[in-house]
């Protein structure tokens, strides 16, 4: 441009945009009422644990979201602070009419205090930087003053240390309890509490007294001599003791273990992996214990027998009675216990399994894919273990199910994928007997194949066969139309 030319330079006019100010605005955004009420309670009104308020929020203004109620109690003795959120809308909306209740049964309140609650609503309007308005705060005080009297135990001998094992009674007493009380049981020769005996006893405010049975057994503390314990019962900050009383252990199993013997007279220890029936002679549990000799000493269920020793053992033969009716693997489960005491181990055991199911030529020919129509062919299910099919005509027993398919993976109009549909053709079922563990069932191969697939035209078969419990799916047979 010429230097002594003229020009009009633009102009550039910046324009800010701003809201109306004062309480309930934000950039761009506005409401008209924004309240929360309380409407069975007054401001400042006395309340107790359990108790509810009733609180209504009202908001009508521009658009907004994530309208929640929260409820913050102080400890007016200690300052402590805990806020809950009780109540929340998360949609967007232009106006919100909500009617929420609050209960009082936060843990805060389950110690002793006068606690302030203060009760307020928020509100974030939809445009972008919008911070979150509250409401004008409600107050109530919560007066909290749980009680927690007394631990009892019953059932404890007198002038003596009570025999292990004994069933006692632990009642725990107090009053305004409206929420569970803990009881643990503490060794105190070791310091150190019993896991096994852990209880939450429920209150509901009223409750004045609860009652926790105990078998007097825990392994945790379990030694040859007299044990100190008590109980405590905790409720928030408040804890109370039981008196101590000791129990007396005088013989007890200290372990116990388990072998098989094969039928070679071989000694396996009993592992994590399954072992066959059939090869089991019979089941050694070998007991160690203290102070046994002259005890009585029980093995599961059986009949109890005095130890003549502390280190012994015991010889099972396990029976198929033990198996349920159509399953084929059992854990064997070896306890042995005396005094109060047990201690046991186990033994995993099949008594049968299908190996292998497959095609073979019926005259005993090699077989090769594919195979001509008309051709004789078996389809044979093999394993160990199974008993022989029993029984006459349709009250026969024990016998294999086959079942024949032809693939047709083409056909698939159910709208889910093929792992989970099977598309294929049931072509027959069969009911086959059982011989040393072996099903087999002739078939005479056909060509029924409805679409050929890519212009090949033949026929895939394949069966599945169950036999108790078991079940195997066969490879495929193919089957040319000529």
């Amino acid at each position: 441009m010429p230097a002594n030319s003229s020009s009009w330079l633009p102009t550039l006019i910046v324009v800010l945009l701003g809201g109306c100010g004062g309480v309930g605005s934000t950039p761009l955004a506005s409401y008209e009422t924004f309240t929360l009420s309380l409407e069975n309670a007054t401001e400042g009104q006395e309340l107790h644990p359990l108790d509810e308020v009733k609180v209504h929020v009202v908001y009508k203004g521009d658009l907004a979201r994530n309208l929640r109620l929260s409820a913050t109690i102080t400890d007016l003795a200690t300052g402590g602070v805990v806020t809950e959120t009780f109540a929340s809308e998360t949609k967007d909306a232009a106006a919100f009419d909500l009617h929420s209740t609050w209960k009082a049964n936060h843990s805060t309140f389950r110690s002793k205090g006068r606690y302030e609650v203060t009760f307020t609503a928020t509100i974030v309007a939809t445009v972008r930087g919008s911070e979150p308005w509250a409401t004008d705060p409600a107050k109530v005080v919560v007066l909290s003053a749980p009680q927690l009297d007394s631990v009892v135990v019953t059932g404890l001998s007198v002038g003596a240390p009570t025999p292990y094992a004994t069933p006692l009674r632990v009642t725990v007493a107090g009053k305004e309890l409206w929420g569970p009380v803990r009881v643990s049981l503490v060794d105190l020769d070791r310091a150190r509490s019993v896991p096994e005996f852990g209880a939450t006893l429920p209150f509901e405010g009223t409750t004045t007294g609860r009652v926790h049975g105990w078998n007097g057994v825990a392994m945790s503390m379990e030694r040859v001599g007299v044990i100190q314990l008590q109980v405590v019962a905790e409720y928030g900050d408040a804890v109370v003791r039981s008196e101590p009383f000791s129990m007396e252990i005088t013989h007890m199993v200290d372990s116990v273990g388990v072998q098989y013997r094969d039928q070679s007279d071989v000694l396996h220890p009993a592992t994590s992996t399954e072992v066959r029936f059939d090869d089991i002679k019979a089941v050694v549990v070998s007991v160690k214990g203290t102070n046994l000799v002259g005890h009585l000493v029980r093995l599961n269920n059986d009949a109890p027998f005095i130890a003549t020793a502390d280190d012994f053992q015991i010889v099972v033969v396990p029976s198929l009675d033990a198996f349920p009716a159509g399953l084929g693997t059992h854990h064997f489960s070896y306890n042995v216990s005396s005094g109060g005491s047990a201690r046991g181990l186990g033994l995993d055991v099949r008594r049968w399994k299908l190996e292998s199911c497959g095609w073979a030529m019926a005259d005993g020919s090699p077989l090769s894919n594919p195979v001509p129509p008309g051709t004789r062919v078996v389809m044979r299910a093999s394993g160990w273990g199974f008993p022989d099919t029993s029984g006459i005509l349709l009250f026969k027993k024990n016998q294999a199910d086959f079942t024949l398919w032809e693939r047709d993976d083409g056909q698939n109009t159910s709208g889910h994928p093929e792992p989970y549909v099977n598309n294929d053709d049931q072509v027959d079922t069969f009911k086959v007997d059982v011989r040393n563990s072996v099903a087999e069932e002739k078939w005479t191969t056909v060509f029924d194949e409805e679409v050929p697939v890519l212009g090949l035209s033949h026929a895939e078969y394949y069966f599945e066969v169950t036999l108790q419990d078991q079940t195997c799916t066969s490879g495929e047979l193919t089957v040319p139309e000529k």
